[in-house]
């Protein structure tokens, strides 16, 4: 018979759930267009730690922001197409792997489609974008500050794991 674990709401759904919510509020108040992508990019965002967190926050924003200036300037030259749009993926990954920044693929690729979809590549758009990425990235830091602290688990654990070892250690003896 198929048994099914009782299901708990974690505290980092708790946290996307209130961030996204923040998000597209925010982004729709302020009159952003594809607002709703703030949610995506405050979901990719939410880690454990706070120091992941932080390492991909950093790293989403520097891909994102090579994925604008890069997909804009491509596109203004060779056109929005589906053959275009696979080439700048082609080349943006290599980059993003060089640049150690690869855990932004995703998120870029969020801000890449925005530019494919566009009608005009223009300073609207470039600043209509850089909002989204600092309401999705902003609010994602923030929830991401909110991490409770495992450092006493940890001790703990060190601890017990340490005096066990001494016990086994005393009994081979």
């Amino acid at each position: 018979m198929l048994k099914l674990n009782p299901y708990k709401i974690g505290f980092r759904t708790l946290k996307t759930a209130v961030g996204i919510t923040l998000g597209v509020i925010l982004a729709k108040w302020m009159g952003l267009d594809n607002y709703a992508s703030s949610a995506i990019l405050i979901v990719l965002c939410i880690k454990h730690t706070k120091v992941h967190s932080v390492q991909a926050i950093l790293s989403r924003f520097v891909s994102c922001i090579l994925i604008l200036m890069f997909g804009s300037l491509v596109f203004s030259l060779l056109g929005q197409n589906a053959l275009v749009l696979g080439l700048i993926v082609l080349l943006f990954i290599p980059i993003t792997v060089m640049l150690k920044v690869q855990e932004g693929v995703v998120t870029s690729c969020v801000i890449l489609l925005h530019v494919f979809n566009a009608t005009t590549i223009n300073l609207h758009l470039i600043i209509n974008e850089l909002l989204l990425l600092t309401i999705g990235l902003g609010i994602a830091f923030i929830m991401n500050l909110i991490m409770p602290s495992l450092d006493k688990t940890l001790v703990s654990f060190k601890k017990d794991i340490e005096k066990g070892f001494k016990e086994i250690f005393m009994t081979y003896s």
